[in-house]
């Protein structure tokens, strides 16, 4: 994905450079475009391919897909879906949480059965690990309280 952006990114560049129609908005628009490709390059030189299939199925790691059972909270009796993902990947209403997120690093490392306390926009929660499971393996593995 950064790299797909980069290269967006790079192309939207070389037309700004192309146009030179209005010099004082062309060095704007250059100037905001050479700025984000430094950051993307940072993040792309620091950045570290995840493959699932090495991570411990019986715990939670990045690539994880976890479901929870919320315990004690606003929504209790209630299970739920999310995936730790990359900070770019992050998409809340999909259910994909940055591994920096607060409820990403809380669940860092818990395995299935276990409880762990939660802090959210709706208050502290205490949620049971019901399941973790890693894709885009060649098979996917899963790991459950059952």
């Amino acid at each position: 994905m950064l790299r797909d952006e980069l290269s967006q990114l790079e192309k939207q560049r070389a037309q700004v450079e192309a146009h030179y129609q209005d010099e004082g908005d062309r060095s704007q628009q250059l100037s905001i475009l050479n700025g984000r490709l430094s950051a993307l390059t940072e993040r792309l030189a620091s950045a570290r391919v995840v493959d699932p299939a090495h991570q411990p199925a019986d715990q939670v790691r990045f690539g994880a897909t976890v479901t929870l059972l919320t315990k004690q909270g606003p929504q209790s009796g209630t299970t739920r879906q999310m995936t730790i993902v990359g900070v770019d990947e992050a998409n809340l209403s999909e259910g994909r949480v940055a591994f920096v997120a607060p409820v990403a690093r809380a669940l860092l490392g818990a395995r299935p059965g276990q409880t762990v306390n939660l802090r959210t926009g709706r208050g502290e929660e205490v949620v049971q690990v019901l399941e973790i499971t890693y894709e885009g393996t060649s098979e996917s593995r899963r790991t459950s309280t059952e």
